[in-house]
């Protein structure tokens, strides 16, 4: 978060913020909150180790779906 504020404070004093851009953040920033306070819900803290080894099934094949051997 603290990068992001330097970000946008730079953005700013260099004026390359633009409406669209700022407009498209704010739309942005519900659905965000959203999966955020629903994943937060679902998350039970017991299981995380099922939780982290489905991460790192997805992460892997995420890369491995990447290879130029597929192409």
């Amino acid at each position: 978060m603290i990068v992001d504020i330097v970000l946008l404070s730079l953005y700013g004093l260099t004026d390359r913020l633009v409406g669209g851009a700022i407009l498209t953040g704010i739309l942005l920033m519900l659905p965000n909150v959203l999966g955020n306070l629903v994943g937060n819900r679902l998350f039970d803290p017991a299981r995380e180790t099922a939780y982290r080894r489905t991460a790192y099934v997805i992460i892997a094949a995420t890369g491995l779906s990447g290879l130029p051997v597929w192409g």
